[in-house]
């Protein structure tokens, strides 16, 4: 009899060792998924944050262009999808050093106040501008809030036509 429960016992543990080894193996399965799951997550996360702090891809008048016509319009063209806050044309001299009055452009606006000029690409009417070197400082919000400042010069060498 004693044989006969030590086989019993031996063969409920031989069932034990097995259940452990596939919760173990079902846990192992679960563990990796979610390892999956959570690096899938991060890199999302870190390829959102880049997209969110998107900077200029272009502009026309290109960055240190130098143009023989006044433009007539300001063109930026982003990676992402961008709303401009605030954007100002400073006349500088050579150093950068500001060397007129800033002209603060008009940005169009909704009926709370809230600037509309939105998308990846984005234009904006300026005034005539003499020959000369300009800086355009301007601000954007992404999508998801984040703020960004930058700006790009240009120089006109004969503002007497337009573009």
């Amino acid at each position: 009899m004693k044989l006969l429960f030590k086989a019993q016992s031996s063969f409920k543990d031989s069932i034990m060792t097995v259940k452990v080894a596939k919760s173990c193996q079902n846990h192992m399965v679960k563990s990796r998924s979610l390892l999956i799951f959570l690096l899938a997550g991060v890199h999302a996360l870190f390829t959102l944050a880049a997209y969110a702090h998107t900077g200029i891809a272009s502009t026309v008048p290109d960055h240190d262009a130098v143009i023989d016509q006044a433009p007539k319009i300001l063109r930026f063209v982003f990676p992402g999808e961008v709303t401009i806050t605030n954007a100002r044309i400073r006349p500088v001299n050579d150093k950068l050093i500001q060397v007129g009055e800033t002209i603060t452009l008009r940005l169009p606006r909704n009926r709370i106040g809230q600037s509309t000029a939105f998308g990846k690409e984005i234009e904006l009417d300026i005034p005539l501008l003499e020959p000369g070197i300009y800086q355009v400082v301007f601000q954007i919000r992404s999508i998801d809030g984040h703020q960004l400042a930058d700006d790009f010069t240009f120089t006109i060498t004969d503002a007497n036509r337009s573009l």
